[in-house]
This record gives structure tokens, C-alpha cells and sequence, in this order.
């Protein structure tokens, strides 16, 4: 017997249950509005914090973040725009993909490594040319991003 595809099984649940189809794409609308509210609602408070103070959008950015954003000021103030970085990532919570975000569009060179340590080749026998020497440390978003130069880690 061969199992029906989805698009029939979607079919027969509207079918017998259109109040409940109708019901979920209900919740389904709402989430994403109240997604987009919420993003406005970022955007604008950022905005209301330029014109009240008169600072431009990092020093707004940082009042807002904390030490995280304070952090991100200082790490985008010292690598160029379009500029690629090594990326150490300490943190356990996944925030590591807001920080590629936030500092977008330069990009990023994330180490494969588990325990998030310098390959120890790279240690004993020097960097490979390819990669970058600007290196970002990160450890969550409660605490800040730290800039450093490769250099001062590898001799």
C-alpha cells in the first residue's frame, strides 16, 4: 500500500476540519505580524534615541546593548567594511550568528576546531597567508566582543 502524499493529507485535514486549517492559519498570520511590530518597534526606539540624544546609530546601538554593543562598536570601528576576520567562538548560546549579523558585510572565517582554540599548527609552525589577522573573540552576548591582532597571539 503505498502512503499518500502530503499535499493529499493536507487536502483531506482542510477537508475534515476546516475550522481547525482555518484556525492555524489564523496563529500563522498573527506570529508574523507581531514579528514585524516587534522588529519596527527596534528599528524606531533606535531612531528615537538618535534624535533625542543626538548620537548616530553605534552610540544609540551600544546605549541599548550594553557591554555587547559597546563591544561591537569597537571591534567595527577597527575592521574595515570589507574585510574578512577569524572568528573565535567561546559562547554556548548560538549568539555567535547574531554578532556575523551585526557585523555584516564583513565576513567572517569561523575555526572548525571543538574545544574554539587556535589550530595548534598554526602555533608551531605559523599561519597560513590566506588567513585573516584581524580575530574576534566571542563569549556570549552578555558579555563584549573582544578585537585582538593575530600576531599578538602567533609569533
Amino acid at each position: 500500500m503505498t502512503r499518500p502524499s502530503r499535499t493529499h493529507r493536507l487536502r483531506t485535514l482542510v477537508a475534515r476540519s476546516p475550522l481547525r486549517a482555518a484556525g492555524a492559519l489564523l496563529v500563522g498570520a498573527y506570529l508574523a505580524i507581531l514579528a514585524t511590530l516587534a522588529v519596527k518597534d527596534a528599528a524606531g526606539r533606535l531612531h528615537d534615541a538618535e534624535d533625542r540624544w543626538g548620537d548616530g546609530f553605534r552610540t544609540s546601538r551600544a546605549r541599548l546593548l550594553g557591554r555587547y554593543g559597546e563591544g561591537l562598536a569597537e571591534v567595527e570601528s577597527l575592521i574595515p567594511r570589507d574585510a574578512a576576520y577569524l572568528l573565535l567562538n567561546r559562547g554556548t548560546d548560538g549568539g555567535f550568528m547574531l554578532l556575523q549579523g551585526d557585523l555584516a558585510p564583513r565576513r567572517p572565517l569561523i575555526l572548525p576546531d571543538q574545544n574554539r582554540r587556535l589550530p595548534t599548527e598554526w602555533l608551531e609552525e605559523g599561519v597560513p597567508p590566506e588567513v585573516p589577522r584581524d580575530v574576534i573573540r566571542f563569549e556570549g552576548l552578555d558579555r563584549p566582543p573582544r578585537y585582538f591582532h593575530l600576531d599578538e597571539v602567533v609569533r
